[in-house]
C-alpha cells in the first residue's frame, strides 16, 4: 500500500504518468440517483425492442449478461439489435438533473492536468460520457475518454478493460493511478500494477464505502493504496507543490 506522500512524489517526479478517472459515483456522487436509473430504463427498452413485458425482458437481459458478460452482446446476437444505438437511447433516457460534480474539482482536475495526462474510464456509453462531461464544465480537461464502446461492450471489472487500457495509454502499469468508487474495479487495477484510489459514491457514511454493484456496504480493502470521502482534498494534496518537491 502506497502513501499519500509516496504518490505525491511519484506524481511529481513523472513516474506517474497517467491519473484515469471513473465518471459516475466518481465526478459526481451516485446520490444524484442517475445511476439507479440505468438498470430499469435498460429494461424498459428491451422489452419495447422484443415486443415483452418488462419482467420476461428482465430475465431477458440477466440470461444475455450471464451468457455474453453484457447483455447488450446478447441483444446483438439474437436479435439483430445495434448496442450502441440501443446503449445510446437508454443514457439519453436518463434524468441527470440532480447530478453536480463534486465542489472545487474542477479546479482539482485542471491542476492535475498540468502535472499528467488525464483520461476517463466508464462503463457508460460515449453519448453519456460526453453529455456529463460538458454539464460539468469538463469538455477539455480529459485527453482521453474511454467508454464501453471501445471494449466491444465488455464492463469493468472485466479483466481485459484493464489490460487494454494499459496498452492503449502505451506504458506500464504502474505509471497509471485510478480513481474509482468501485473496489471490484480497483482489485483488478491493483493486480496490473497501478495505484488505487477508492473514492466514496456518497452513498455510506466514513469510515464505510458503498459497493453499487453488489449493493454491500464495506470498509476499504487492503489493497486499496487511498481511500476518501473526500476526492478533491486528495487532489490538492497530490498536486501541492512543497520545498521537498520543488528541490528534488
Amino acid at each position: 500500500m502506497k502513501t499519500l506522500e509516496t504518490i505525491r512524489h511519484l506524481l511529481h517526479s513523472s513516474k506517474i504518468q497517467h491519473v484515469v478517472f471513473d465518471l459516475d459515483g466518481t465526478l459526481y456522487p451516485t446520490t444524484a440517483g442517475l445511476e439507479f436509473q440505468i438498470k430499469p430504463t435498460m429494461v424498459r427498452h428491451a422489452a419495447k425492442a422484443l415486443g415483452i413485458d418488462k419482467e420476461t425482458a428482465h430475465r431477458q437481459l440477466a440470461l444475455y449478461r450471464a451468457e455474453f458478460r453484457s447483455s447488450v452482446l446478447g441483444l446483438r446476437q439474437y436479435h439483430g439489435i445495434d448496442p450502441a444505438a440501443f446503449l445510446d437511447a437508454v443514457f439519453a433516457d436518463l434524468d441527470s438533473s440532480q447530478a453536480v460534480l463534486r465542489p472545487g474539482l474542477k479546479d482539482g482536475l485542471a491542476a492535475l492536468r498540468r502535472l499528467c495526462s488525464l483520461s476517463l474510464l466508464t462503463n457508460s456509453s460515449r453519448g453519456h460520457a460526453y453529455r456529463m462531461l460538458q454539464q460539468f464544465g469538463l469538455s477539455e480537461v480529459f485527453e482521453v475518454i474511454f467508454s464501453v464502446e471501445d471494449w466491444d461492450f465488455i464492463r469493468k471489472p472485466n479483466p481485459e478493460v484493464f489490460d487494454n487500457l494499459v496498452q492503449r495509454l502505451n506504458v506500464t502499469g504502474e505509471a497509471i493511478t485510478l480513481f474509482d468508487d468501485s473496489y471490484l474495479n480497483l482489485e483488478v487495477a491493483h493486480e496490473r500494477g497501478m495505484v488505487t484510489v477508492l473514492v466514496s459514491n456518497g452513498v455510506a457514511e466514513p469510515p464505510f464505502f458503498w459497493e453499487m454493484h453488489r449493493q454491500e456496504y464495506h470498509q476499504a480493502p487492503a489493497f486499496v493504496d487511498i481511500a476518501t470521502h473526500d476526492v478533491t482534498s486528495i487532489i490538492d494534496t497530490l498536486t501541492k507543490v512543497d520545498s521537498m518537491i520543488a528541490a528534488n
